[in-house]
Parts: structure tokens; sequence; C-alpha cells
């Protein structure tokens, strides 16, 4: 079996890997949401749950949503940079 992240590069956390967390967690939030409307999520939790767990994921897709934004701007900024210095 091979071991994910053998070489350090692939082990760190790229601006594209926000963004695939950010959007996989608004498709779920869609699914989610989906599932709410049709009732079918009744045999594994209450409806209750279900709003929560829409709550929860809304948030966490908010927080990666705005690291997303942050590091795009961590990233232009040093361009800016170099180019007002030039």
């Amino acid at each position: 079996m091979e071991t994910i992240g053998k070489n350090m590069e692939n082990a760190k956390l790229t601006q594209g890997d926000l963004v695939l967390a950010a959007y996989s967690l608004a498709q779920l939030h869609n699914a989610y949401l989906d599932s709410l409307e049709r009732g079918d999520y009744k045999e594994e939790m209450t409806e209750e749950q279900m709003h929560s767990s829409i709550q929860s994921i809304h948030a966490a897709h908010t927080k990666f949503n705005a690291l997303v934004q942050i590091v795009a701007q961590d990233t232009v900024a040093p361009e800016q940079d170099e180019e007002d210095g030039e």
C-alpha cells in the first residue's frame, strides 16, 4: 500500500486544496438540502439533527471560502508589491 504524502511537497496544503474543500462542502450542503426537501433523511436522523448538520456544513463552507479569499489576497499582494517596487 502506497503512503500518501511521502513527499513533503505533496503534504503541503495548497490554495487548490482549500478551493476543493470549499467546493465539496458546498456540494454536501446542497445534497443535504435536497435530502431535507425530499424527506429521505428520516431513517438516519431527526429533522432537528438535519437542520443542525446543514448549519454546521454551511458554517464550515463559509470558513473555507474565507480562507480561500485570504490566501488569494496574500498571493496577489506580493506580486503587486514587486510591481510597485520596480
